[in-house]
């Protein structure tokens, strides 16, 4: 059993002795981390930190593949670096150096800021301290991320704002597709304002913020039914079945900028 296989590792992990290669993260915070992750996939959390999409891989990795996810973890702080199938994770030396930032659990900060500290992103205006739009990762990304990892199919319609978004017919379809598309098994990551489920707010957003993963059938009036309900959940800072909160479909669409749907 792929569980039982990835909570051994982490038992023999917790354990063992030695230096880190991470000298300010304990051992066995990790393993604690790394044992509720393993039992839960939705623990995944990002916390103040502009992880969202490093979140979205990861979830999706320690669901489908729970000892590449463990053994990714205790590689780098063993090492330093890791690979999950063709994925190489190689923090830089200021990250090496840090505590968790931003109320990380341990678990969390040593795979989601490793998988985002490209291009020296720690210290950049883009990094921990950027905030989710100065630090989310673009649908391209993400992408490259999941394929190299072993997702093997993809589907990208995302929108990088609101002047790129097609007309409402079609945007509105889209939302169905990813509906279904869920349904039918695949991960759906959704591309939105945040405001979706932290107010609300009718006010259309310009820019997407966010990553979300579908975790419930989208449920509505019909495609061009814009003024009818919706309701849908999704996974988002560490909980698995948040409740969107858009009162419409037209609510809805103003803060939805798309998504990429992926499976093995």
């Amino acid at each position: 059993m792929p569980k039982a296989e990835a909570l051994a590792l982490v038992s023999d992990f917790a354990a063992a002795t030695g230096r880190s290669a991470w000298p300010k993260l304990d051992r066995a915070k990790l393993a604690a981390g790394l044992t509720e992750r393993i039992d839960d996939p939705n623990r995944i959390h990002q916390r103040q930190t502009p992880l969202c999409g490093p979140c979205t891989l990861f979830r999706a990795v320690a669901i489908t593949d729970p000892e590449a996810y463990a053994r990714a973890a205790i590689d780098l702080f063993n090492n330093g670096s890791a690979t999950i199938g063709k994925l190489k994770l190689r923090p830089g030396s200021e990250l090496l150096a840090s505590a968790p930032g931003g109320n990380t659990d341990t678990a969390d900060w040593i795979t989601l800021a490793t998988l985002r500290d490209t291009d020296n992103w720690f210290l950049s205006p883009a990094g921990l301290l950027g905030g989710n739009v100065a630090g989310i990762t673009r649908p391209g990304t993400l992408k490259s991320w999941l394929r190299d990892v072993g997702f093997g199919q993809i589907r990208d319609e995302t929108y990088l704002a609101v002047a790129s978004k097609p007309i409402p017919t079609a945007l509105a379809a889209g939302i169905g597709t990813a509906g279904t598309l869920h349904v039918a098994g695949w991960f759906v990551a959704l591309f939105i304002d945040s405001e979706m489920i932290e107010s609300n707010s009718d006010a259309t957003a310009l820019i997407p913020n966010h990553w979300v993963t579908l975790t419930s059938p989208i449920v509505d009036k019909g495609v061009v039914s814009y003024d009818g309900p919706i309701s849908l959940t999704v996974y988002s800072w560490g909980k698995g079945a948040m409740p969107v909160l858009c009162q419409t479909k037209r609510s809805f669409m103003d803060k939805y900028f798309g998504y990429v749907a992926f499976r093995r």
